[in-house]
């Protein structure tokens, strides 16, 4: 796979998006429905973290042509940042250009570490070809980026940005020549890394987005910075995380096998795909050149499955995996993850879990002529997944037996950010939804009726079967 090809694929797409009077590139509004106040009527916004790669990607062309377009988008970049110290939000960006920090609700303290690595990246690798008051400039927005990231210090829980403020702080400390800054980061990589022993696994487990950004951010630290401790523990978090994909990977549907601890779609984004088949180089062929969703931050990274695990990604053979998580403190109950595999079907559950819209907790997939068939079951409150619903599985092998319960103190529409209050919620529809997607044109629901009820439905059961 030619990296440089893809890469000047990427910033040629991009290329036409750019808008000249604001000096950023442009794209339809998208959002997962918080943090933001800007809706669909939005049309095309400005985001700051695509332009932030944009700008690096441009850099990392090595054309002197596409330099003064970067400086360009950098200059635009620097001046969203909050400079103020005064305020809470000091070194972190808004998602938009078109809403500034004042307006979001709430601001995301995550920007401080996703734009934060970019810069990081353009000063480790192409500082000489930043006009010197730019670099400068880029160099205090790194040191905000920074100050802000240790202030928050995120726990190894928060696993994609524990892993990627450690990068930032880590290789920004060395580019920044702040000792203070690089021994934050190298302790955060190393608490990240005694918190996944202890634990097993990664907190946000199994999950097809965030494992590929961890696998992104293990790969950069490895890549790029100077310390070899840092090197070896990235390389070591590396196979843990290489593992969770690999061991869960359904290779007939071309799926990644379920539970999920945060996702976004069903369906393997083509973006996920081509991440994999990357990281594979060249072991499988699952899309063509043309078809591959080339990601510019990739570019440089070092992407690449450990060996011993790559034959598992084509494996058919059936195995079931019970991954214990975190333990509950109060009750002393292990969480776990459970994990079916067999060449007609993968099954995933966790023993329990809030329903939140991240959640894949009851997760089935299968293989057809058409495409890949997905089962996930959903509790929706007036058509939106209801993070105060409580699930509870007990899974052997292919079959699982569960119960839903309620929170009287949990999230609404996310866990956090919107609360059930005073104990009650209003609703016009609230239901259990055995969604069936994919191509669920391949699918027939067949209903097997219980013997203790003579048939009659309140003691039956359900099989899919894709034709």
């Amino acid at each position: 796979m030619d990296e440089r090809k893809l890469l000047l694929r990427e910033l040629d797409a991009l290329e036409a998006t750019y808008d000249e009077q604001v000096q950023l590139v442009r794209e339809p509004f998208s959002s997962p429905g918080y943090h933001t106040t800007l809706t669909e009527a939005a049309g095309e916004v400005h985001k700051t973290v695509t332009n932030a790669s944009y700008a690096l990607a441009l850099l990392d062309s090595g054309e002197a042509g596409r330099a003064e377009r970067a400086n360009a988008v950098l200059e635009r970049l620097l001046t969203l940042q909050d400079t103020d110290r005064a305020n809470k939000t000091y070194g972190i960006w808004p998602w938009f250009y078109e809403e500034p920090l004042t307006q979001m609700a709430p601001p995301d303290w995550n920007w401080a570490d996703f734009i934060g690595k970019r810069l990081v990246l353009m000063l480790r690798r192409h500082a000489d070809a930043l006009p010197e008051q730019l670099r400068e400039r880029t160099r205090e927005a790194v040191r905000r980026a920074c100050a802000a990231i240790m202030l928050r210090d995120v726990g190894p829980g928060y696993t994609n940005i524990a892993i990627m403020g450690a990068f930032v702080t880590l290789v920004g400390g060395e580019v920044l020549g702040e000792e203070a800054i690089r021994a934050y980061g190298l302790e955060r990589l190393r608490k990240f890394a005694a918190h996944t022993r202890e634990l097993g696994t990664f907190q946000e487990f199994n999950s097809p987005t965030y494992t590929t950004v961890a696998i992104e951010e293990l790969s950069s630290i490895r890549a790029e910075t100077g310390s070899a401790e840092g090197r070896e523990l990235a390389a070591e978090m590396l196979d843990v995380a290489w593992a969770m994909a690999a061991e869960r990977f359904h290779a007939p549907s071309r799926q990644w096998s379920g539970p999920h601890a945060r996702a976004y779609s069903e369906l393997l984004p083509t973006h996920v795909l081509s991440f994999l088949q990357l990281g594979l180089g060249g072991r499988v062929r699952w899309l063509e050149p043309k078809e591959l969703a080339y990601r510019t931050m990739w570019y440089g990274a070092g992407i690449a499955c450990p060996e011993r695990l790559a034959p598992l990604f084509v494996e058919t053979a059936q195995r079931t995996l019970h991954q214990p998580l975190e333990t509950d403190q109060a009750t002393g109950k292990v969480r776990l993850a459970t994990t079916h595999l067999t060449p007609a079907y993968s099954l995933g559950t966790f023993s329990y879990s809030d329903m939140w819209n991240q959640r894949r907790n009851l997760l089935a997939y299968a293989p057809s002529a058409a495409g890949p068939v997905y089962l996930h079951m959903r509790l929706l409150h007036d058509g939106y997944d209801f993070a105060g619903a409580l699930l509870t599985t007990a899974q052997h092998e292919g079959q699982v037996l569960f119960g839903v319960n309620f929170s009287t103190d949990g999230g609404d529409r996310h866990v956090s950010l919107h609360m059930i209050r005073e104990s009650a919620i209003a609703a016009s529809d609230l239901r259990l939804r055995f969604e069936l997607g994919g191509a669920a044109a391949a699918v027939e629901a067949v209903w097997s009726a219980g013997a203790a009820d003579g048939g009659g439905r309140g003691a039956s059961g359900a099989r899919c079967e894709a034709r």
